[in-house]
């Protein structure tokens, strides 16, 4: 029997850069795009939803590699595997921080698809924020818990 999934595997943001997306409840959080310039991905952790978000200050490595699709999101290409960790364990070590991608950027009109797993985020952290630059991006939680959608709590509270 088929069955809608939203609420039994997923939870989605649309609008998520810069939104802080609480991760305690899911086991991953995807994050998806397409880009419209040269574009980065900053990510940052917070204990707190409303406290300040950190990356160059904790020792994590919350993205290993990366997907791009140069079918700016139309679903008529293929997907290639990018890595993206460094020897320091960073995605990026542009400003300090963790930014997918690792080496400089991603061209424009690409699909881009990153996820973070939850057993990457150091403990006590439940919040994470992804801020792109010249892109697009929607975050997709992957839900520990099935509920209705209506029963969904706010990804961002």
């Amino acid at each position: 029997m088929s069955m809608e999934r939203f609420g039994l595997d997923y939870n989605i943001c649309l609008a998520a850069s810069g939104v802080g997306i609480k991760i305690a409840d899911a086991d991953s959080i995807g994050f998806f795009g397409v880009t419209t310039g040269a574009a980065t991905f900053t990510l940052t952790i917070c204990a707190t939803l409303a406290g300040s978000y950190v990356a160059s200050s904790i020792s994590w490595t919350p993205i290993i590699h990366y997907y791009t699709n140069a079918d700016a999101g139309a679903g008529t290409g293929q997907w290639s595997n990018k890595v993206a960790n460094n020897a320091t364990g960073n995605v990026y070590s542009g400003a300090g921080s963790n930014v997918v991608p690792y080496t400089s950027t991603i061209a424009t009109t690409t699909a881009v698809a990153f996820f973070l797993l939850a057993s990457m985020v150091p403990a006590g952290y439940e919040y994470v924020k992804c801020t792109a630059v010249n892109s697009s991006l929607i975050g997709v939680t992957c839900l520990d818990v099935e509920r209705a959608p209506w029963n969904l709590p706010a990804m961002s509270s």
